[in-house]
């Protein structure tokens, strides 16, 4: 009786671990008897990407830089009298010629300032022709003076000869003496007077010379009454009016010669170095630029002297190699300048490179990864900026120009039909 009690209760005791191991075992028969499906293997993606064949050829680097186009000649001219304005028959954007009428400024006051400078040189010249005629006559003068001298000189020696024997007076003597210091006087008088003649005519020389130069400075005043172009250009602002008044220094007309048109453009740091030896060597950079529908080529000139601080770059200055270029100054162009040709270079749209140092060739509908480092980039016929690769890619092979957001060596690809 005690037995059957013990073995009830480990049957309680372990009824539920009895009841979760038959559970288990039943869920696993179940398994293993289901029917298993068929499994089918999926295809790998395939992605679609165009392709073009490598080609090494002579290819120009190019830069796009922005430029301002600007004239060394820019002339304020100012009026170097002062004098009412008459005409003006110049106005804003005109082209002139040189030597043409700008302004017309009243000219009364300037001849009549002329007249003046020229009658103060007559006067001069009439006060040298009195000094000579006066030095003539004063060396004729001198011999008469010097000959009543002598006589003066004989008289008072007869009078003191006289005086011994007691047959004159002291009146008598005086009288011969006081007339030959007189003579005496009147000589050396007339002797100064001949030796200041050289230093009367240098005063009255450079007085003339003077009132000369006032003369010349009066006619040019007269000739600035007509304000001319000082070379072909064209007027950028016209300061005056007809029936206005200009002073001495105040501004009437602005403008630049045309024919010395240039366009002002930086050019990058790293490129610096490669346009200074191709100016040493002698070797002209060409340039293009369109500007209002015409194309206009462009020859670098020459690079600036300074850099500002923090440009990142030296301006260049081009000219235009045609006349007349269809420039108009303080206007802002794009231009696209060749830097020295590369000989064997490959080149690909932007889309072909990967980051800034690779692009993927393809074999067996692979990609393989290719080292390439951006060396220069250029324009096409169709305007579309390509860059210039350093890449050990042979030539002939493809490369991809599609840019994929997941490329990575092996990805799997459908090559459309490449373009050459």
């Amino acid at each position: 009786m005690e037995q059957t009690s013990k073995t009830k209760a480990l049957i309680k005791r372990f009824l539920p671990l009895i009841i979760v191991a038959i559970t288990v075992l039943i869920m696993f028969v179940l398994m293993a008897s289901r029917p298993v499906p068929q499994t089918k293997e999926q295809d790998e993606k395939s992605w679609a990407v165009s392709t073009e064949i490598a080609t090494r050829a002579p290819v120009h680097p190019q830069l796009e830089l922005l430029g301002t186009i600007e004239s060394p000649y820019m002339t304020q001219i100012s009026a170097a009298i002062n004098a009412d304005v008459l005409r003006v028959p110049v106005r804003e954007g005109n082209y002139v010629t040189k030597g043409d009428i700008l302004v017309e400024l009243d000219d009364v006051e300037a001849r009549l300032n002329l007249q003046q400078k020229q009658a103060n040189v007559v006067e001069i010249k009439a006060l040298i022709m009195a000094e000579n005629n006066r030095y003539q006559s004063d060396l004729v003068a001198l011999k008469s003076e010097q000959s009543l001298l002598d006589i003066a000189k004989r008289s008072v020696e007869r009078q003191r000869k006289l005086e011994k024997s007691n047959l004159t007076s002291q009146e008598l003597i005086d009288n011969a003496s006081n007339k030959l210091e007189q003579q005496a006087l009147s000589v050396n008088s007339r002797q100064l007077s001949i030796s200041d003649h050289n230093s009367r005519i240098n005063q009255l020389s450079a007085n003339l010379a003077r009132a000369k130069a006032d003369v010349t400075d009066a006619e040019l005043d007269l000739a600035r009454t007509n304000v001319t172009a000082p070379y072909n250009g064209q007027i950028i602002r016209v300061n005056v009016s007809p029936g206005g008044r200009v002073r001495l220094g105040e501004p009437i007309v602005e403008l630049y010669d045309s024919s010395q048109i240039e366009v002002r453009a930086q050019i990058p740091d790293k490129s610096i170095s490669l346009i200074q030896s191709s100016l040493k060597a002698g070797a002209p950079l060409e340039a293009t630029v369109s500007i209002y529908g015409e194309d206009v080529t462009l020859i670098l000139s020459r690079l600036s002297g300074k850099t500002n601080a923090g440009s990142g770059g030296v301006d260049g200055l081009f000219k235009a190699t045609s006349d007349n270029p269809p420039f108009i100054i303080g206007g802002s162009v794009k231009l696209v300048l060749n830097l020295p040709p590369l000989d064997t270079a490959i080149t690909a749209p932007i889309s072909a490179v990967y980051g800034t140092d690779r692009i993927y060739s393809v074999k067996d509908q692979r990609l393989v990864s290719v080292k390439a480092s951006i060396i220069g980039a250029y324009f096409d016929k169709n305007g579309q900026q390509r860059l210039i690769l350093e890449t050990p890619l042979a030539s002939g092979e493809p490369f991809i120009t599609t840019q994929l957001p997941n490329a990575i060596d092996g990805l799997k690809v459908t090559v459309r039909e490449p373009s050459s």
